[in-house]
């Protein structure tokens, strides 16, 4: 199991109203892999919450709000340029 792991809350609105769609999480090990699962997500219809990195079990960062979306702006323009 790694020291560091990525706990993304996010909601799937497109298949229900923002205010009824239900909450899930999803763990990542890596920044780049949560990130890149919320430009899919954002993709289809959905919304990310925040993004909680956690060090041995404890919360240590969190990105929501406008700082979430910049990063992921920031990785959809890093996926684009690759294609």
């Amino acid at each position: 199991m790694s020291d560091i792991l990525f706990i993304l809350n996010y909601k799937k609105t497109k298949i229900a109203p923002p205010e009824t769609a239900t909450d899930y999480n999803k763990t990542f090990p890596t920044r780049t892999s949560a990130l890149n699962f919320c430009v899919v997500l954002t993709k289809l219809g959905g919304e990310a919450v925040e993004l909680v990195q956690k060090i041995h079990g404890e919360e240590d960062a969190v990105l929501d709000g406008p700082e979430l979306e910049q990063a992921v702006d920031s990785q959809r323009t890093h996926l684009n340029a690759g294609r």
